[in-house]
């Protein structure tokens, strides 16, 4: 990724967090929850993510299985 491209990516972030930042902020919400809730939502996309790559790695495994009896 060149420099660029990462500047344009944290733009991008920025961008995309503002209106969620301003509505804690209204509604009173401290850093510190508000991180806190920012980490719990990353955990559980990684843990969805996790699950959907582990489901997907058996799937082809099934696969495999099936190409290799059927030899």
């Amino acid at each position: 990724m060149t420099d660029s491209d990462s500047s344009a990516l944290g733009k991008s972030r920025v961008m995309l967090v503002r209106p969620v930042i301003r509505i804690a902020l209204k509604r009173g919400t401290a850093h510190g929850q508000f991180a806190e809730l920012v980490k719990q939502a990353v955990v559980k996309i990684a843990e969805r993510r996790r699950i959907r790559m582990a489901g997907a790695k058996r799937v082809v495994e099934i696969m495999l299985e099936e190409i290799h009896r059927s030899l």
